[in-house]
Formats: structure tokens, C-alpha cells, sequence
């Protein structure tokens, strides 16, 4: 019906603005974190933070057992639907955590660091308080309550940054991160459980668990795959090579994920329960996935191209000598990360349309790349480990442009018609940047932070003018929409 359409439409573009404020606002606050943090902290603190990190995160990715995306595709959920996966969780995560202090000592044995074994069973507490909030947290998603959810995501940023930093300074090292992490985590899953208005309660079901794991092995499987691929660099960095770039490393990736995370996690935050509503419609569904995606690559060409650009004058003119190596990592960070995110949207509508084996079986093909040529690649240096990370970025764009077009017929047309104007216009952009940088060269301009910032203002403006020219009709809609989300008369 055209009234529900435009009803979902206008409720998805609200949706956005808060979706978009709890991932840009801690964003916004990132670059003066990060410079308060390197201040404080040595690369090696964030290499073992890092390491811990991983291993915890690997876990918490177990724990979770599809629940969130079974919680999101169920139309109608029961006492009995809920409060069994609670209860599943809860169960899975102890369990899961208690493996992890078992093997903790064996972890700091592989990485030469003894610090591990109490590092990690403090930071795996992070575990249990997840999965108190799981719940509540997909309930508020599927009801994109994203307004409540903006307030959850930010507060407790700022308490943990409190705690964090006098912490550093009394000379506490990686205890004062963990110490702002688990707080970080606390104080969020306690306002998940309030804003949700739902409580537990001792109701269990076997049969229901079977639907759970019957739906969420796949999701499960997809997201162990992801976790592999997105850590097997911090693992091979870290034993490879040594703390010190590791901690380099993970700063310059933790950056980039900051940047794009402001763009998809938005998107994919409202895809899954706004698309819900086209399950039976699968012509409409690909219609309005293509409108996403359109702007998806509005946004994200010109930021991965002008972050590449201008990553390491930034870095220099922002942070201490120690992390000047960073830059060019960024660079290459940012480029791969720019050309892979365009492509990672259509995983929910494989679920949605009951397919969610199709994405985890592809991402074989990354995954076996990144197990066979990393390896190689970091034994000659960290250069040599991001241009084939950057392959593999463009592999995954490349397939994941197949699984597309054979599943949805996202015909090579399509694709053109939604990356013509960002493309023109990415060129024009990519000029811009070599004109300012030989200026820079020349020392015609000086290299500070207010002057990077007025080239990547110049920058932007040069993108967005030429592509008003190319095509005014989108910029036009884009401006409208913009108004809804921010209730702009």
C-alpha cells in the first residue's frame, strides 16, 4: 500500500538521524580521544589491548548465536521466544568466557606477553554484561527506537573516557583502557535493559532454542568468518612483527572503522527491520536497495578518496612523532575499506529473503585469500601486508557485485546508473587533491592543522559542485531528505 510505503520510508529516514548522531557524534569526538589517548599511551599499550580485543571479540561473536537476527525476522515475539534466547545466551556466554580464562595462559604464551593471562579474563567480563543486554538491545532495533539508542550509545562513551584518562596518567598503562572498556560496557547494557521496559523471567523452551540454532547457524558461521578475516591481520601483525607496529596498526584500522562506521552502521542498522516489511515483495525490495546504495557511494567514494589523500598530512599535523607511521597505513586502510563497504549491505536481503547461507559461502573465497597470502605478505613488512589486504578488498567488492546480480538482477546497468555521478564527479575530486598536495610540495602552502582542514573543505566543495552539475535532481532529493531526517520545516 502506497500510505505504509511512505509511512516506512519517513519512519526509516528519522530513523536515520538518530542512528546517524549515535555513530557520528562519538565519531566526531574520536580524533580529540585519540589525540588525548596517544598522549598518554605508548603503541604497546594498544597492542596488547589489541590482542586481548581479538580473542574476546572472536567469543563474543560465538555468544550471540544468531539470536539478533532471528529476534529481527520473527514477526510475532512471545514471553516464551524472548526469555529463551535470554536465557541461551546468558548460559553461552559464561560458558564461552570460562574457555577463555582456561586458555588465556596459552595466549600469552603464543604472543610473548605474561601481562595476558590477567589482561584477558578482566576484559572477558565484557562477555557476561553483553549478554545481560542482548535482548533488550534487539527489541529496541526492532522497534527502531533509534532515538533511545542514540542516548545509549554516547553517555557511557564519555564516562569511560573519564575513567580512562586519569587512569593513563597515574601510570596504569593497558589496565586503564580495559578499565574504561568494562565500564564502557556496564553502564551500556544497564540502559539497554531500562529504555527496553523488559524484563526477564524464568521462561524456557528446548523446541525454541532448535528455531534459534536452526536459523542462526549460518548467521553464526558468516559472522565467524568475518571475524576471522577482519583479525587475522592483528594476529600475523602481532607475531610476525611486534607490538609496537601492531599497536600502529590497530590505531590507524581503528580510525578507518570510525570513519566508514559513521556511513554503513546507519544503513544497516534500519535495512534490516525497514526491508522486513518487502519479505513478500522482492521487485520492490531491490528497488529501494538500489536507492540505498546510491547513497551509500554518494557518501563513502569522496571520504575514502579524500582520507586517502590527505591521511598522512593529517596524521602528522595531529598527532606525536611516535605515530607518524600511522598515516600511510590510514591511507591504505581507508582505500580498501571504501571499496569493500559499498558491497556489504546485501547480506541482509539474503537474509531476509531466507538465503543467509549465500553470503557466509562466499566470503570463503576472502577468507582463504587472507589465510594463504597474509602470511607471505607480513613476513617482508607491513607495506607489503596492505596492498595485498587492499586486493583482497577489491576480490570481495568483485564478488560480492556477482552474488548481486545473479540473486537480485543487479544488472551491470543498474550498477552504473547509481556510481556514473559519483564516479564523474570522485575524478574531479581526485584532481582537486594532486593540485593542493603539489601546492604542499612546493611549501606554497604550510602544513598545519588549520590548513588541512581548509583543503579538505575546498576538496569536498570541488565534489559536491560538480556533481550538482552532472546531476541536480539528486542533490535536490538528497537536500529534501535531508530535511526529514532532520525535522526541517
Amino acid at each position: 500500500m502506497p500510505f505504509d510505503l511512505e509511512n516506512i520510508k519517513e519512519k526509516s529516514l528519522h530513523s536515520v538521524k538518530w542512528v546517524s548522531f549515535s555513530q557520528i557524534l562519538p565519531k566526531v569526538f574520536a580524533p580529540i580521544t585519540a589525540l588525548l589517548l596517544v598522549n598518554v599511551f605508548v603503541p604497546k599499550d594498544f597492542g596488547i589491548v589489541g590482542i586481548c580485543g581479538a580473542f574476546i571479540s572472536f567469543v563474543n561473536l560465538l555468544q550471540g548465536l544468531g539470536i539478533d537476527d532471528y529476534l529481527m525476522r520473527t514477526k510475532e515475539l512471545t514471553d516464551e521466544k524472548l526469555n529463551t534466547a535470554y536465557w541461551t545466551n546468558l548460559g553461552v556466554s559464561i560458558i564461552f568466557y570460562l574457555l577463555l580464562v582456561i586458555v588465556s595462559p596459552l595466549i600469552a604464551l603464543i604472543y610473548k606477553e605474561n601481562d595476558l593471562i590477567y589482561f584477558i579474563p578482566v576484559l572477558g567480563l565484557n562477555l557476561i554484561i553483553n549478554a545481560s543486554g542482548f535482548v533488550p538491545w534487539a527489541l529496541l532495533r526492532k522497534r527502531m527506537e533509534f532515538k533511545k539508542l542514540f542516548f545509549i550509545n554516547f553517555a557511557p562513551l564519555v564516562i569511560s573516557l573519564s575513567i580512562t584518562l586519569p587512569l593513563g596518567y597515574a601510570k596504569l598503562g593497558p589496565w586503564a583502557i580495559v578499565a574504561g572498556q568494562v565500564t564502557l560496557t556496564l553502564l551500556t547494557n544497564i540502559y539497554f535493559l531500562v529504555q527496553s521496559r523488559w524484563k526477564p523471567k524464568i521462561i524456557y523452551n528446548k523446541n525454541e532454542v532448535k528455531n534459534i540454532l536452526s536459523f542462526g547457524k549460518f548467521v553464526i558461521y558468516e559472522r565467524v568468518l568475518e571475524f576471522l578475516f577482519a583479525n587475522i591481520d592483528i594476529f600475523l601483525i602481532g607475531y610476525f612483527l611486534d607490538l609496537k607496529t601492531l599497536g600502529i596498526y590497530t590505531f590507524a584500522k581503528s580510525l578507518s572503522w570510525l570513519i566508514f562506521g559513521m556511513i554503513t552502521s546507519p544503513m544497516t542498522q534500519i535495512l534490516y527491520p525497514a526491508f522486513q516489511k518487502f519479505i513478500d515483495d522482492k521487485e520492490r525490495m531491490v528497488h529501494h536497495f538500489m536507492e540505498v546504495e546510491r547513497r551509500t557511494f554518494f557518501i563513502t567514494v569522496p571520504i575514502f578518496i579524500l582520507i586517502g589523500g590527505f591521511a598522512t598530512k593529517a596524521i602528522a599535523v595531529m598527532f606525536p612523532v611516535r605515530w607518524e607511521e600511522a598515516g600511510l597505513v590510514l591511507a591504505f586502510l581507508i582505500v580498501g575499506d571504501g571499496i569493500s563497504k559499498n558491497f556489504s549491505l546485501q547480506r541482509d536481503l539474503f537474509k531476509l529473503i531466507g538465503r543467509p547461507e549465500i553470503y557466509p559461502k562466499a566470503f570463503l573465497v576472502n577468507f582463504f585469500y587472507a589465510l594463504i597470502f597474509y602470511p607471505i605478505a607480513v613476513k617482508y613488512g607491513l607495506i607489503y601486508f596492505l596492498i595485498v589486504r587492499v586486493g583482497n578488498d577489491f576480490l570481495y567488492t568483485f564478488i560480492q557485485y556477482y552474488l548481486t546480480k545473479k540473486i537480485f538482477g543487479f544488472s551491470g546497468s543498474n550498477f552504473y546508473k547509481i556510481i556514473n555521478s559519483t564516479l564523474l564527479s570522485g575524478v574531479m575530486l581526485m584532481f582537486s587533491i594532486v593540485a593542493i598536495t603539489v601546492l604542499y610540495n612546493l611549501y606554497i602552502i604550510k602544513l598545519n592543522l588549520l590548513t588541512v582542514f581548509i583543503s579538505l573543505l575546498l576538496c569536498s566543495a570541488v565534489y559536491l559542485i560538480t556533481y550538482f552539475i552532472i546531476d541536480k535532481s539528486s542533490i535536490q532529493k538528497y537536500y529534501c531528505e535531508g530535511k526529514i531526517i532532520f525535522n526541517i520545516k
